[in-house]
Formats: C-alpha cells, structure tokens, sequence
C-alpha cells in the first residue's frame, strides 16, 4: 500500500468516527437520547420545537401540591448573574455564535421550596445544533449554581415549584442575561 492510500484511509476513518459521535449525541424528537451519564426523552412539540428532559424525570408529569403562579413566586434568583455564568461555563463564545440563529432555549426549572433547582426541561427548536452531552453539562452546571429565593412562609408545604425562563442566546453573548 503507498503512503497517500494509507492517509486516505487515516482521514476517512476519523471522518467516520467523527460524524459518528456527532450524530449519536444529535436531540431528534420522540427518541432517547445517551450522554455520557444521562439519558434523554425527546417529544415533538408544536411551531417547530421539541422538549428534552431526563428519561428517569420524578418531576416532568406531576404536578406540584402547590402552584408557584398562584403564591406570586417570580423564581428571583440569588445570584441574578448564576444562569447568565452557567451558560459561559457551558458554551463558549463561539459556540452561542453558532446558536444565534436558533433564537432561544426555554428552561423549566423544577426547584425545591428551599430554592434548589431540582431537575430542568428544556424546549429547543426540532433543528438544533446543541448535543445531549451540553444539555447533560448545562443542567448539571445549572443545578449547582442556579438557586432561587422564596418567601419561605409562601413556600410551606409545598414539595417543588415550576419556574420557566426564556433564555436569548443573544443576550448570554452580550452579557446582559439575568
């Protein structure tokens, strides 16, 4: 075999591999998706999108004792700069130039009566660029540095409260998410 078929083998082994690992961690509606620790549900939504949540989810079909609307909570969180920071940990700059186009994430955030967020679901657009493995690091990256205070006394006896957040990856790029 010469050297030039040799690298050309090379090369079209780590396409290969390449586009295989890619595609393995692609989010496509009503599928499970593996990332490195976690496994995905997607569900097709309407106008284009699609939520993903965590296969094992306790919180995504039930229904909390009581409503977060209905106590007035606004999900103000104790850091107003912890999600803005999450992401940056998450993606860097380059990578949410690349998501402009998609416009937005939404986050539901199921959080404990003492602030902690719990699980998130996320609604993407059915064509997005974002992988299983930077949800898995987003959420994770979410859980430990996103909290959220409540009036305590509003809170009681409730077990978790849905808190949901439109976040422009326009404004993670320029700074000014809260």
């Amino acid at each position: 075999m010469t050297l030039k078929k040799i690298i050309f083998l090379i090369n079209g082994l780590f396409f290969s591999l390449y586009v295989t690992l890619s595609f393995a961690q692609k989010l496509i509606p009503n599928s499970n998706i593996k990332a490195n620790q976690t496994t995905f549900m997607t569900k097709d939504l309407k106008y284009e999108n699609m939520s993903i949540v965590h296969k094992s989810s306790i919180y995504h079909n039930k229904t909390p004792k009581i409503s977060g609307a209905d106590l007035g909570l606004t999900g103000e969180k104790v850091n107003k700069h912890s999600l803005l920071n999450t992401f940056k940990r998450t993606f860097s700059d380059e990578r949410i130039r690349q998501l402009l186009p998609e416009g937005r994430i939404v986050l539901t955030f199921y959080v404990s009566p003492s602030g902690n967020v719990l699980e998130v679901e996320f609604i993407l657009n059915k064509t997005t660029l974002i992988t299983a493995t930077e949800l898995e690091q987003l959420e994770n990256n979410i859980k430990a540095n996103v909290v959220f205070n409540f009036n305590q006394e509003l809170t009681k006896g409730g077990d978790f409260f849905v808190l949901v957040q439109a976040v422009r990856f326009s404004k993670v790029l320029d700074g000014t998410l809260e």
